[in-house]
């Protein structure tokens, strides 16, 4: 069983100085380095919905403050 894949190894190798293509190797790196950019996609994302949701809150009281500065000058204006 050593020697087949030690036979295919072989032909991989030739393969890949032939025709360019991808050895086991550079299936591994490059199946790692997807796995990292999904991860990484995911995490932007959940950032993403997180910083979503202090913007909201920050808008919500940014709006409360000016409706309450309107309604006190109204009243100051009333006075």
């Amino acid at each position: 069983m050593r020697f087949r894949r030690g036979v295919f190894n072989f032909i991989e190798r030739i393969s890949k100085a032939l025709f360019d293509t991808m050895g086991s190797e550079d299936t591994s790196y490059y199946a790692e380095k997807i796995s990292n950019l999904e991860k990484e996609q995911t995490d932007f994302l959940i950032l993403s919905k997180e910083q979503m949701t202090v913007v909201k809150s920050a808008l919500r009281s940014l709006n409360s403050t000016l409706l309450a500065v309107s309604e006190n000058e109204k009243y100051c204006l009333e006075v």
